[in-house]
């Protein structure tokens, strides 16, 4: 493979940062909160990137090694899209991000929405908050993946359901 065609790690540009932050308040989140730093892999001829969250350290390290080929560093933060607008959220993220969970930033599910959620369907929640995206944990606290939140009126009354976005049982539904 030659080095003008390997994957890149770079600083995020300004575009691929604001989809990024953008995301993680629609999440309930501040930037800060996700990320340290935010870099992208760049694959040449890529419609997306992928953001991670190196540590210094590994930085460091990239730098002193430029002819090294980088294909993952640090905290898989999602996939970054700029000509549709659009992130697409990493499992890692979400567990980093439930140490944090509290009543009004992240998603439960009681054990049968648990089971249903990682089989990929929509779940009701015991309780959500009022967010376009959040995190779904169980009853433990622990991160089962992202979900959009749709609230839909019924009966005059609001209905809440998730929507995966990703979830743990993802890869052994796609042949992981």
């Amino acid at each position: 493979m030659q080095a003008s065609k390997a994957p890149r790690l770079r600083r995020a540009r300004r575009e691929e940062e604001r989809l990024f932050e953008a995301f993680c308040r629609d999440a309930g989140f501040e930037p800060a909160e996700c990320a340290a730093g935010v870099y992208a892999l760049e694959v040449p001829g890529g419609s997306y990137v992928e953001l991670f969250d190196p540590p210094r350290e590994v930085l460091e390290f990239a730098e002193k090694h430029l002819d090294m080929i980088v294909y993952s560093v640090g905290l898989y933060l999602g996939l970054a899209d700029t000509a549709k607008q659009r992130f697409r959220p990493s499992l890692p993220l979400a567990h980093r991000l439930a140490e944090k969970c509290e009543a009004d930033r992240c998603c439960r599910v009681d054990s049968r929405g648990e089971k249903r959620f990682l089989y990929g369907r929509q779940v009701i929640p015991v309780h959500a908050p009022p967010r376009k995206v959040c995190i779904v944990t169980n009853s433990l606290g622990e991160a089962l993946g992202w979900a959009r939140v749709l609230v839909k009126s019924k009966n005059g009354r609001p209905k809440t359901t998730l929507v995966p976005v990703i979830d743990l049982g993802w890869y052994l539904r796609r042949g992981g």
